[in-house]
């Protein structure tokens, strides 16, 4: 049987990079949960925000990312989405 109410995904990303280029656009961590919200990871990257589209019809439920800023990231991995800016 399908499950009637399907969850989502969250797909949490950090990198030093996306740190560096959220707070150049001013925008910080959500106050209550320390993290990126979606929606402004999403408008920061267009590639997240059409990887999510395609995956959320393809799997039928929403795929969101999720930005942690993290001190502790000791390499980029994931540059290779965020792209060079």
């Amino acid at each position: 049987k399908k499950p009637i109410d399907l969850g989502d995904y969250d797909l949490n990303i950090s990198s030093k990079k996306m740190i560096h280029q959220m707070g150049g656009a001013g925008i910080k961590p959500n106050e209550r949960y320390g993290i990126f919200k979606t929606r402004d990871i999403e408008n920061q990257y267009q590639e997240l925000r059409q990887f999510s589209n395609k995956w959320e019809k393809i799997l039928d439920r929403e795929v969101n990312f999720v930005g942690y800023p993290s001190n502790s990231v000791k390499r980029d991995s994931t540059e290779y989405l965020l792209g060079k800016k």
